[in-house]
């Protein structure tokens, strides 16, 4: 059981969403609008690739092409999804 409170049945991997941080220019607060590459899974989808579930862990941080995440929101909180195969690298501990 995934720390969701629901088990995940695709192949996606799920990150806690975080907003972009803003960014302070001369004293003027501009939005964040460069999109992050690293997340911390909090789910793994049942339909991963074995390897993927082999090497990745609930809590682990990685690396990840920010353009092809989704956003969504589950019970009032965001998440963003990735396919398995897009994750690039997982950071070691």
């Amino acid at each position: 059981m995934s720390k969701l409170g629901f088990n995940p049945l695709s192949a996606y991997i799920w990150l806690e969403f975080k907003e972009p941080e803003e960014i302070v220019l001369g004293g003027l607060i501009l939005p964040g609008k460069k999109a992050s590459n690293e997340g911390k899974i909090v789910a793994i989808g049942a339909f991963c690739d074995i390897e993927v579930q082999k090497r990745l862990k609930i809590g682990d941080s990685i690396l990840y092409d920010p353009t092809v995440v989704k956003r969504v929101n589950v019970r009032g909180k965001d998440f963003l999804l990735l396919v398995d195969r897009n994750v690039t690298a997982v950071f070691v501990k």
